[in-house]
């Protein structure tokens, strides 16, 4: 009998604590992500390429009274609208003077009382392109 009561007992142990015993938790659900953030990009924007350097060539020559540019031409002589002119001088004079190429070999004069004194020659260019550039700076 004290074989009976004991596997009673440890009958009655195993089921209390088969029924007290918690059930593992169900997994929790998985995360649902969160619908994408909609996000407005900038514009692109494309660089505006610089235009190639336009060649145009000039002579400048001084005789006993005058400055004398001549135009040339060059490969981009004939997109040439017009010409802005600096002229600086060893007295502190500076001269601007704007001016529209007609022809090849068309010369524009600055006239000098007494010698001429011209430190440096900047002329600026515009072209049909709209483009502008230095096409000439000269020291003398």
């Amino acid at each position: 009998m004290r074989r009976a009561l004991c596997c009673f007992l440890l009958l009655l142990i195993v089921i209390l604590v088969g029924c007290i015993e918690q059930p593992a938790p169900a997994p929790a659900p998985a995360p649902t992500p969160a619908p994408a953030a909609v996000v407005t990009l900038p514009p692109a924007t494309i660089p505006t390429p610089t235009p190639a350097p336009k060649q145009v060539n000039f002579t400048v020559f001084t005789n006993q009274s005058a400055l004398v540019v001549r135009f040339d031409g060059g490969p981009d002589g004939a997109d040439l609208t017009t010409m802005l002119f600096r002229i600086n001088n060893q007295n502190g004079q500076y001269i601007e003077r704007t001016a529209t190429p007609a022809y090849v070999g068309q010369e524009f004069v600055f006239p000098y009382r007494g010698g001429v004194d011209t430190t440096v020659v900047n002329i600026v260019g515009t072209f049909r392109d709209g483009s502008q550039q230095t096409i000439l700076m000269k020291y003398l």
